[in-house]
Order: C-alpha cells, then structure tokens, then sequence
C-alpha cells in the first residue's frame, strides 16, 4: 500500500506492506462541523447584507448569490455524511490514510483492503517458522599451557 502526504509544495510517498499491518483505526474527527460553521457564516453573512439592501432599495444580487452558494455548499456537507481520521499501525509507526476522511469512503476502502491484508498475513502465518538448530555437542576445549 501507498501512502502519499502532499504540501503543494512537496509530496512524501510512504509504502507499507500488507504483512506488517497490524490493524486500522477510525476516528470521528470535527472537520464536517467546522465545514458547516463555515458555511452557515457565510450564509448568515449574504443573507444579512442582501436583506439590508434590499430594505435600503437596492438590488442585491452579489449578496444573494453568496449566500445561495453557501447554503448549497452547507447542504452538500451534510449530505456527504459524518468525517472521520483513518490510521494504519505497523509494528514501527501509525500512519494518517489523508484520502480517507468521510466515514463512508473509508469503509468501502476497508473493505477492499482487509481481505488483502488477511490473504498475505494468511500466508505469513502459514509458512512453517524454521526449526531451531540444534545445539551441538563440543568437546572441551584443550587446557591452557
């Protein structure tokens, strides 16, 4: 798996294999509720600013439009459902999945990628662990002149 962390700047590509994941962790995040605050900011604004040009006699159309965007944006958010942080741990480090923030993306994604991690743990586990050697008999060692 291919894990890529990018800045605009830069871009860090991370690999993990299937055989040392130890498992997924999701975690609600408040990034949906922020986004809607936002939003509803932006909506109250456009709404405040074309009601009081309206009452002033003047057409508000630029004020309108904000807040029609806003309000759009605002449904669109809720609609995509509740957001959400996807971490992967190895034996070595626990690693953010970025693309993965709406819970229902990151379960599909889970779904397809947990068969794949049992299949090659599967044969991990599967293929005999070398017996240990064993010790053998030395003689004593000759005395010291």
């Amino acid at each position: 798996m291919l894990v890529m962390t990018s800045t605009g700047y830069t871009e860090e590509y991370r690999r993990i294999q299937f055989q040392d994941i130890q498992g997924f962790f999701t975690v609600a995040s408040e990034r949906r509720n922020a986004w809607a605050m936002a939003w509803i900011f932006f909506l109250l604004l456009g709404g405040i600013i074309a009601a009081t040009n309206y009452f002033m006699g003047r057409m508000p159309v630029v004020s309108v439009i904000i807040a029609v965007l806003a309000l759009i944006a605002a449904v669109w958010n809720h609609l995509l459902g509740p957001t959400c942080k996807v971490y992967v741990l190895t034996g070595v480090q626990r690693l953010q999945l970025p693309a993965l923030v709406r819970r229902r993306k990151a379960k599909k994604v889970l779904a397809k990628i947990e068969p794949l991690v049992a299949e090659a743990q599967r044969e991990l586990r599967a293929a005999p662990a070398p017996a240990p050697a064993e010790p053998s008999v030395m003689a004593e060692p000759p005395p010291l002149p």
